[in-house]
């Protein structure tokens, strides 16, 4: 979530957070440095360094480990879906369409799992079938400046266990969902699989939350 933010949405949070430490910190019973080079303002602004330290710190820990608790509040979880990224932390389903080797239409379903957090996110997915494990290996979601849409990105790996003698054993694609909802995401996806006999593929991709 702290990446989808402006550079001025980020400076004026942590402006928010070093002000509110300022005006709190003479409560503290420990009066504020003053300028004169002496031992006791030595001692005075290491008091404030270390308890600005030890407040960012316990601000860090608490919105790494509890941040993403905001999205779950009534009323306040419509606003952060909107205005600061949405909330896709759960398992996904995708079932699609594809072309086999021979071009008999097949279908496939792959299942993803997103992890979040105000400073992390990540993406696995599972596709074990008899023919081919998918895996993804870098995910990240961006925001849309012109549509003011969220867009998510990921790129993945497959190992093709036991390859025909037109396919390959390995192959790599990519996909681009644009967040239709906190339920749907859809897009399309390409990979590379066998692109030097023209056998790439291609198509339209829906995720859907499960319930």
């Amino acid at each position: 979530m702290w990446d989808l933010l402006s550079m001025k949405a980020k400076s004026t949070i942590v402006a928010l957070f070093t002000a509110i430490f300022v005006l709190a910190y003479p409560l503290l019973d420990i009066s504020m440095p003053d300028v004169k080079y002496e031992l006791a303002t030595v001692n005075s602004i290491s008091k404030f360094v270390s308890l600005l330290t030890a407040y960012w710190t316990c601000i860090y820990l608490f919105f790494k480990f509890f941040g993403m608790f905001l999205w779950s509040v009534p009323g306040l979880s419509g606003v952060l879906n909107k205005l600061v990224g949405p909330d896709l932390r759960g398992g996904w389903t995708a079932d699609f369409q594809l072309k086999g080797v021979d071009g008999q239409p097949l279908s496939k379903i792959l299942r993803f799992e997103i992890t979040m957090s105000v400073f992390h996110f990540s993406m696995s997915m599972v596709s074990d079938d008899e023919y081919s494990t998918s895996h993804v290996v870098l995910s990240r979601i961006l925001k849309d400046e012109v549509f003011g849409s969220f867009v998510l990105y990921y790129v993945f790996e497959s190992e093709v266990v036991k390859p025909l003698e037109t396919d390959v054993s390995s192959f790599q694609g990519s996909a681009k969902l644009r967040v239709k909802s906190g339920t749907v995401l859809i897009g399309t996806y390409w990979t590379n699989r066998n692109w030097q006999n023209r056998m790439q593929t291609a198509g339209c991709i829906k995720l859907v939350r499960d319930t």
